[in-house]
């Protein structure tokens, strides 16, 4: 019996060795994908921090409070934006810059983050935003500009949508 397992083993040999191989590499691919996959989430994590970050920066904050100037007294933001595109090139700047914050945030979901993790830290600024521009986004649209802050309009469409 004794030779017969020793010959067993000696007859089947690559077999014995080639199962142990492919069971153990096929681990390592898994384990593999899923590092990478949790990698590419801890990348995505920090792209929306930045982006959280880039919203408290000075300059957002300063059109924050342009918009809600013109907003609290009652006033047409669309009317405002085209008077400063016309008059004030650095307050028309100043005035557009949140959409364009939202746009790129949108591009952002497209591609690489959860609209459930912007929905938590954004959902009521950007739906709140999106209707003070609303008129302004539409009216660039009907004059041919038709991809003018498509994204923030689709993420507010898709947040709105969403409980």
């Amino acid at each position: 019996m004794e030779q017969g397992i020793w010959a067993l083993i000696r007859d089947y040999q690559t077999l014995i060795v080639g199962i142990p191989s492919f069971i153990i590499i096929i681990i390592t691919i898994i384990l593999t994908y899923k590092q990478i996959r949790d990698m590419r989430e801890t990348r995505y994590s920090e792209l929306f921090l930045e982006a959280y970050r880039i919203w408290d920066s000075k300059e957002l904050v300063e059109s924050r409070q342009l918009i809600m100037e013109i907003v609290t007294k009652n006033q047409n933001l669309c009317q405002k934006i085209e008077e400063y595109e016309k008059s004030d090139a650095t307050k028309y700047l100043t005035i557009i810059k949140v959409g364009s914050f939202f746009e790129s945030l949108g591009i952002l979901v497209k591609r690489f983050i959860k609209v459930e993790l912007v929905s938590d830290f954004f959902r009521s600024s950007i739906l709140n935003y999106y209707k003070y521009y609303e008129e302004w986004i539409k009216k660039k649209h009907d004059e041919g500009e038709t991809r003018l802050f498509e994204n923030f309009e689709e993420l507010a469409k898709m947040l709105k949508n969403c409980n």
